[in-house]
């Protein structure tokens, strides 16, 4: 169309207005707070823009208005835009169709923003998790890995186990971490089978563990007490001290050791009470099934 030609009229027959609506309709809908379709109608009713009904309603209609009487017009109809008119559509239509964009885009931030701070909060809920964590094992016990199979079935070549100490007072059948001066800095882990004041007896013969004259209960034991080393009984502990046993009785060392005996409780670091990472077998690999608790099936204290 050239600039000279700017007075003239362009038509549209009813048919190319038809295509024109059902392209309308089948096309997804803009999303605005503001009615931009009615505004621009209502700008080219008030500037005169609009001849007569019909066209007014068929300009309502493009502009995604139901109309009211262009299904109607004859199909030999024809209506009338200058080029003018049709221009201020098209750019009022450029200007009001990019605002949506905009705001999808500052919805978009704020999301992604939304989502960041999501993570954030997460990532900080997990450290605090951790230090909470850290900071129990500092102030109230510490995890020790065990080294050698003396207390097995119960514990395992390479367990990591958790051990607590504060105000510990050693009872019978705890399972303790302790120093004895006959294996230097090595810790030793075995069974409390008897505190201060209380005698104990073996019977080798007969695989049983006497205190105070009752026969323990012992399904914690890998296998029976046969191996005696130097043990003589029975004997009572003295004040302060406590005798303890492996739970592999026939591969351990222990209070039947003369070398260890009887335990200074001022030697104990402290109380085994869950198996925290299992010790990988070098051919099945670790037995989570270990995971937890070390007195799972142990029996009542003798009394």
């Amino acid at each position: 169309m050239e600039d000279n030609e700017l007075d003239k009229t362009v038509e549209f027959d009813a048919d190319f207005i038809a295509k024109l609506r059902e392209a309308e309709e089948s096309a997804e809908p803009r999303t605005t707070d503001v009615d931009v379709d009615k505004m621009v109608a209502e700008i080219m009713a008030e500037r005169g823009l609009y001849s007569d009904d019909d066209i007014a309603n068929f300009a309502l209609g493009d502009l995604g208005i139901e109309p009211d009487s262009v299904d109607s017009a004859p199909a030999d109809e024809t209506l009338r835009f200058s080029p003018e008119q049709i221009a201020e559509v098209i750019e009022l239509r450029k200007a009001t169709e990019a605002e949506p964009e905009g705001e999808a885009d500052e919805d978009s931030e704020d999301v992604q923003r939304e989502k960041r701070l999501d993570v954030l909060d997460w990532v900080q809920n997990i450290v605090s998790v951790l230090i909470i964590i850290i900071l129990g094992f500092i102030l109230i016990g510490r995890h020790i890995g065990i080294d050698g199979g003396s207390m097995m079935n119960t514990l395992h070549h390479q367990d990591q186990v958790f051990v607590t100490n504060i105000f510990y007072e050693p009872k019978q059948l705890d399972i303790i971490i302790l120093h004895s001066d006959a294996y230097g800095d090595t810790p030793l882990v075995k069974r409390v089978i008897a505190t201060e004041g209380q005698t104990v007896d073996i019977d080798f013969a007969a695989h049983t563990v006497t205190v105070d004259g009752i026969v323990l209960d012992e399904p914690y034991i890998r296998e029976p007490t046969a191996r005696a080393i130097d043990f003589s009984g029975p004997v009572t502990v003295p004040e302060g001290y406590v005798f303890v046993l492996g739970d592999n009785r026939n591969a351990s060392s222990d209070s039947r050791d003369s070398n260890i005996g009887f335990v200074d409780k001022r030697y104990i670091l402290g109380k085994v009470h869950i198996v925290i990472v299992p010790g990988k077998n070098e051919f099945e690999g670790r037995d989570w099934s270990r995971f937890g608790s070390v007195y799972g099936t142990t029996p009542k204290a003798a009394r």
